[in-house]
């Protein structure tokens, strides 16, 4: 039930207020403004919470998808410009720091292979492309 009522929660942020009741296992009264607010969590959360979706090896994509690599695009395009617009003799190094996650669907070595590459072709004499891909861990 903690999972539950925490994963309510984060979709509830204007919910606060003390547990009037429990009514059953996935339904809770809580007074807010004097008020007694029932909040029951749907059995497709609950479902997926016990036990959430077994990803289909034949929905996992390998490689760079046309929308990833569109956003990565938009995001270097923009932080080229930005970087650039900065005219100081003074600078001596321009750099773009990238944090990517990628999707469950998407985690293969084939993707992180592509987004290193990705890196190294858009990197020039202005700007270094530092990556760090956050969940490699799927790997």
């Amino acid at each position: 039930m903690l999972h539950v009522l925490l994963a309510h929660s984060a979709f509830a942020e204007d919910f606060t207020g003390p547990v009037a009741s429990v009514l059953d296992r996935d339904t809770i009264e809580v007074l807010h403004s004097g008020n007694a607010i029932r909040i029951r969590d749907s059995d497709d959360e609950i479902k997926y919470l016990v036990s959430p979706r077994l990803l289909d090896m034949r929905d996992v994509c390998h490689g760079l998808t046309d929308e990833m690599l569109a956003k990565l695009r938009s995001t270097m395009e923009r932080a080229r410009k930005q970087l650039l617009a900065l005219e100081d003799e003074n600078v001596r190094c321009r750099i773009v720091y990238l944090s990517i996650r990628i999707g469950s669907l998407n985690a293969t070595h084939k993707t992180r292979d592509e987004i290193i590459q990705f890196c190294e072709e858009m990197m020039d004499d202005q700007i270094e492309i530092v990556h760090l891909i956050e969940n490699e861990f799927l790997l």
